[in-house]
């Protein structure tokens, strides 16, 4: 695997976006392989970091903290940040007539107080939507790169978590079915082209499961990465003018 350097001049830049030696995604069932891959604090394996140039974050979700309007409607968003903030999301169920909860329930993975999000059992999908996605500030083309989870499917009789498998697709297409069979079970993806960031997860069951099985998370773990040294277009636009200018200058 290559691990893509941040450029330091417009040229540097272009060469490198233009280079096929990138892996669009790479998929994890380990939640200690995923850290190591950005280089976070928890990850045992630091030499296995694909962004080793670039800075990374993580963020946890245990949805412990999210505002919901009920049932009734098709929507919960996070309670804190703003739409500005890389790790701001909605989720909802995939269509109009179904909705999204937030329930509490044994068996809830790494999360302490047993909660997670859910959709209703007749529709059996749940949509993250992220804002704020493409840009952590002014200075970065950053974003969000990594996605993994504790995803289960939820009883709707009992409010127990159940095994089952389920398909993880990203907003690039790219897809991957885990059986989540324990509390630990884990799934999660990187992207590693500088120019693709993360706006949407969809979780669906794969193959034959009863309907009144609830698709659900009950964590959530949203990785950043970034770095200051890519300029910004309009910084690229003006580089490559120059040097445009200057080969002008040279062949007269």
């Amino acid at each position: 695997m290559r691990a893509f350097a941040a450029p330091a001049i417009a040229s540097a830049f272009l060469a490198s976006a233009a280079s096929a030696g990138f892996v669009p995604a790479v998929s994890f069932s380990d939640l200690d392989e995923w850290r190591s891959a950005a280089g976070l604090p928890g990850g045992s394996d630091p030499t296995a970091n694909l962004f080793s140039s670039w800075s990374t974050a993580e963020r946890i979700e245990t949805f412990a903290n999210v505002t919901t309007t009920g049932m009734a409607s098709p929507w919960v968003t996070v309670s804190n940040g703003t739409s500005a903030n890389w790790w701001q999301w909605t989720a909802s169920s995939g269509s109009p007539v179904g909705g999204v909860g937030i329930g509490t329930a044994a068996g809830a993975g790494d999360n302490a107080d047993g909660s997670y999000i859910y959709s209703t059992p007749t529709v059996n999908a749940l949509v993250f939507n992220f804002e704020g996605a493409n840009s952590f500030d002014g200075t970065f083309r950053s974003g969000l790169r990594g996605i993994g989870g504790g995803f289960r499917f939820f009883s709707a009789t009992s409010g127990q978590a159940v095994n089952g498998r389920l398909i993880l697709t990203m907003s690039n297409g790219d897809s991957v079915v885990r059986n989540f069979n324990s509390d630990t079970a884990f799934a999660g993806f990187w992207l590693t082209d500088e120019h693709t960031v993360i706006t949407s997860l969809r979780l669906e069951p794969f193959g034959s499961v009863p309907g009144s099985y609830y698709v659900g998370a009950h964590t959530l773990y949203l990785g950043y990465a970034g770095s200051t040294l890519i300029p910004a277009p309009g910084a690229i636009a003006l580089l490559g003018a120059a040097g445009l200018i200057g080969s002008t200058r040279r062949r007269n």
